[in-house]
């Protein structure tokens, strides 16, 4: 995706002369371009997690698999919009990011609870964990990503907390 951003943004530059909305679409996909990088590098650490992780602590698995779930459908509304040259809907990305920022929390506190009572699966525990906080870094970059977009559709700087 690095690469199609970057043609699209230099295509713009070359192929019209850029007014003000251009300009502001060209600044987004730059910072688009760092934003999706930093999430396929926490996705691919997931990943990697993954691949060795036991199931200690069945509640914290779900928890991470609904921070996926919504991480994932905060960034569809974003790239939707990204794609319509349209602001993406604020409201429901902060209301994912929210939720994911809540089960992060229930991940951490389950787990330590699981830790102290079973030391034995503290290495799984914090594996879930870090999976926990990377999914928690994917939302907070699309939240970052949709203050850019709704700048580059509306000239007006937001920032979502």
């Amino acid at each position: 995706m690095d690469e199609a951003i970057e043609t699209e943004a230099l295509g713009i530059l070359m192929l019209q002369a850029p007014v003000a909305k251009d300009l502001r679409r060209i600044g987004a996909i730059l910072k688009l371009i760092t934003y999706i990088n930093r999430i396929g590098r926490y996705g691919y650490d997931i990943a990697k997690v993954v691949k060795v992780l036991e199931d200690p602590n069945a509640k914290a698995i779900a928890s991470l698999r609904q921070m996926s779930q919504e991480v994932e459908r905060m960034l569809d509304v974003t790239l939707d919009a990204f794609q319509r040259r349209v602001a993406p809907d604020t409201k429901l990305v902060m209301e994912l990011e929210t939720d994911v920022d809540a089960q992060r929390h229930t991940v951490w506190r389950s787990c330590l609870t699981y830790m102290a009572e079973d030391p034995k699966t503290i290495e799984s525990c914090a594996h879930i964990m870090m999976v926990a906080r990377y999914l928690e870094r994917c939302g907070d970059n699309v939240v970052k990503m949709a203050e850019k977009l709704h700048y580059a559709a509306t000239g007006q700087r937001i920032i979502l907390n």
